[in-house]
């Protein structure tokens, strides 16, 4: 959904500014995600089960 997004401020509108902001949100709302699994299920690194 926010790829499309980011995907039409570029080609539509060529606005890279708003784009850019969308990419930064998205990066950060994907790392608090990655964060709270991380704290919630104990998992020392994303690398694969041993």
């Amino acid at each position: 959904m926010w790829a499309m997004q980011i995907a039409n401020n570029i080609s539509v509108y060529g606005n890279w500014g708003a784009a850019s902001a969308l990419g930064v949100v998205l990066l950060v709302v994907t790392a608090i995600i990655l964060y709270v699994f991380k704290r919630l299920f104990r998992v020392d690194g994303f690398e694969g089960v041993r």
